[in-house]
């Protein structure tokens, strides 16, 4: 590594599953963009835990490795594998799942890190959620983008998938919401930027995921860019694009499994710092 509001019970089933969304008036922002050359995806996460965690997961004969980004209860809030698959979760507002409600529920355990230690493309990701009752997602929605250029987004009765260059993830149902009836600030400037570019490059990444983020009570926490043809993370914090770690995945998961605490790759910045402190308070 080098510089560079839900009901209870539905809250307690996505917490078994390994997943843990932040409420619906928070924001986080997410796209994948490709070429035949390249494919990149990024992410800005926004809350207001300052307490952010990265930890590996080795591969083993029957895993892939992984990495993931998080908060201090280490539930995944994204990550990638050895393969190049990549996911985030983003919360929205209630929507019932009706379609699946015949079907089994997830008994595994944490479903999150079944999915990143088994499975390499979205393909095989949307065939396993294809089987399983989802109404574990009727406040939340889950986006994969994988190393050839895919990239699902998962609302629970919807999967929608990549037609194009690109693919962008807000906080609204693309299954409601299209076209110029779409009301996201954030997904519509992210959509300028990513449709009048020919660009697929980290520079244009950073662009959009600083354009789209968030200050004030709920800012942008960490953001990260994956480069899933290289196995390589860019990792910024407190929406700071010009202080940048890279994460090359192989070459940490050589040093076995750990946990490190997000903030301490970075220089210290007194705008987090003070953001820290009056959230302590």
């Amino acid at each position: 590594m080098k510089k560079e509001k839900m009901k209870k019970n539905i809250v307690l089933v996505i917490i078994s599953l390994g997943l843990s969304f932040q409420s619906y008036t928070m924001a986080c922002s997410g796209f994948c963009i490709s070429n035949t050359s390249h494919v990149l995806v990024g992410n800005n996460e926004d809350w207001k835990n300052p307490y952010t965690k990265i930890w590996f997961e080795s591969t083993s004969q029957e895993k892939y490795g992984r990495v993931y980004f998080g908060f201090d209860d280490f539930n995944p809030q994204g990550g990638m594998n050895t393969k190049g698959l990549c996911f985030d979760g983003f919360a929205t507002k209630f929507k019932k799942v009706k379609n699946s409600l015949g079907k089994p529920n997830y008994k595994g355990g944490n479903l999150i890190d079944y999915v990143m230690s088994t499975f390499g493309n979205v393909g095989e990701v949307k065939e396993f959620f294809e089987k399983y009752n989802l109404s574990f997602l009727e406040n939340a929605m889950l986006f994969f983008a994988d190393a050839n250029g895919n990239s699902i987004i998962i609302e629970g009765d919807t999967i929608i998938s990549k037609t194009d260059k690109y693919q962008i993830i807000t906080n609204f149902y693309q299954s409601e919401e299209k076209g110029d009836n779409i009301s996201c600030e954030r997904y519509k400037l992210a959509n300028q930027m990513l449709s009048s570019s020919k660009e697929v490059t980290i520079d244009l990444s950073k662009r959009v995921l600083a354009a789209t983020h968030q200050e004030g009570e709920y800012p942008t926490i960490y953001s990260n860019i994956y480069d899933l043809k290289k196995g390589i993370v860019y990792l910024y914090h407190f929406h700071n694009f010009q202080d940048e770690v890279v994460i090359h995945l192989e070459e940490e998961l050589k040093k076995g499994n750990r946990k490190i605490d997000l903030p301490s790759l970075f220089e210290k910045n007194y705008a987090f710092e003070k953001f820290k402190e009056n959230q302590i308070k």
